[in-house]
């Protein structure tokens, strides 16, 4: 996107974005986002609008509640860390039950081997 004075309207926002107008007008009515509005009074998005929604997008990906955006926004440094050490503890539970399911997998087909089961294929 062009960093002059490009506008999107809302619905060219979301779809660059990935999202529904809807959370674009939820991101707006929590004061995540302040829109410019057309002589028309339509909402329309520029690249600073755009930037943050993508943060706010980010920000959620993460696990973060749209009141912890706000405070991660507003500068709140100890509520991302906070949500991040959650985060992290999650994604390596994850990565322990992988890896217990390969074992297992791993297993069991040394077990069939053993056994002179064909392996289905």
């Amino acid at each position: 996107m062009n960093c002059t004075a490009q506008l999107l309207s809302p619905s060219e926002a979301a779809r660059r974005l990935g999202i529904s107008t809807k959370a674009l007008r939820l991101y707006e009515e929590r004061g995540l986002l302040k829109p410019t509005r057309t002589a028309a009074g339509w909402r329309a998005y520029d690249f600073e609008q755009m930037t943050r929604a993508t943060e706010i997008i980010e920000l959620r990906a993460l696990g973060l509640t749209l009141v912890e955006v706000a405070q991660v926004l507003d500068g709140d440094a100890p509520v991302l860390a906070r949500a991040l050490a959650a985060h992290e503890a999650v994604l390596e539970a994850r990565v322990r039950q992988l890896h217990e399911t390969v074992h297992r997998i791993h297993k069991l087909r040394g077990e069939l081997d053993r056994a002179g089961t064909p392996l289905l294929r």
